[in-house]
C-alpha cells in the first residue's frame, strides 16, 4: 500500500478546514444576498436524503438562513417527499410533494442511482436527479425565472461539524431549532387523556 505524504495530508486537511470555516459560509451569504435582492420564487430542495437530517439540520438551517436574509415565506416552495409540508410551514408557504412526480418505487430507484453517483445518501452536490426534480417542479408550477436553495449548501457548511472540526456552538449559530408549528388533532378512535 502506498504511503501518503504527511505534508500532503496536512495540506488537504488545512484546505478542507479553510473551505468549511471561511469559503463555504461566505459563498452561501453571497448567494443569499443575490437571492434576497431578487423577487423571484425560490425552490427549496429537493430534499431526497434522510428524514432525520431534514428535521434536525436542514429545516433549522433554512429557518435561520431565511430569517437572516429576510426571505418571505411567500416566495418559497419547499420540495420534499412523504407529506412533510407541515414541517416547512414557517419558511415556505407552498410545498411540492415529490411523490406527485414519481411513484414511490420509481423514486426509490432514481434516488438509489443518485446515491451511487455521489457515493453517499447525503446530497453533497447537485445530481442529475436533483436537477430533473427541480426542472419538473418548475415546469408544473409554471415558475419561469426562479432561484434554488439546495441541501448541498447545508451539507458543505456542516461537514466541519460532522468531521469534528466545528463545535456544536458554531453549528447552532447557523440554525434555529424552534419547535415546528404543527397542529395535529387527536384521532377520535384512540381514547387517551393527559399530555402527549
Amino acid at each position: 500500500m502506498a504511503k501518503v505524504n504527511p505534508l500532503l495530508r496536512r495540506w488537504e486537511s488545512l484546505r478542507f478546514l479553510y473551505r468549511t470555516k471561511f469559503a463555504v459560509p461566505r459563498g452561501i451569504a453571497r448567494n443569499m444576498r443575490k437571492i434576497a435582492a431578487r423577487n423571484t420564487p425560490i425552490l427549496l430542495g429537493p430534499w431526497l436524503s434522510e428524514v432525520g437530517f431534514e428535521l434536525l439540520y436542514w429545516i433549522p438551517f433554512i429557518r435561520r438562513l431565511f430569517r437572516t436574509h429576510h426571505i418571505a415565506p411567500e416566495r418559497v416552495i419547499a420540495v420534499s417527499r412523504g407529506g412533510a409540508a407541515s414541517w416547512y410551514g414557517d419558511v415556505a408557504r407552498r410545498y411540492f410533494e415529490i411523490f406527485n412526480l414519481y411513484a414511490p418505487k420509481d423514486f426509490l430507484e432514481r434516488n438509489r442511482d443518485r446515491e451511487a453517483w455521489g457515493g453517499v445518501k447525503k446530497q453533497l452536490a447537485v445530481s442529475e436527479f436533483d436537477k430533473e426534480v427541480l426542472a419538473r417542479v418548475a415546469e408544473q408550477l409554471d415558475l419561469g425565472e426562479h432561484d434554488v436553495v439546495h441541501p448541498a449548501w447545508m451539507y458543505q457548511l456542516f461537514s466541519g461539524y460532522w468531521c469534528g472540526w466545528m463545535d456544536v456552538g458554531k453549528l447552532r449559530s447557523f440554525c434555529d431549532h424552534s419547535e415546528l408549528s404543527i397542529h395535529l388533532s387527536r384521532p377520535a378512535a384512540i381514547p387517551f387523556t393527559g399530555d402527549y
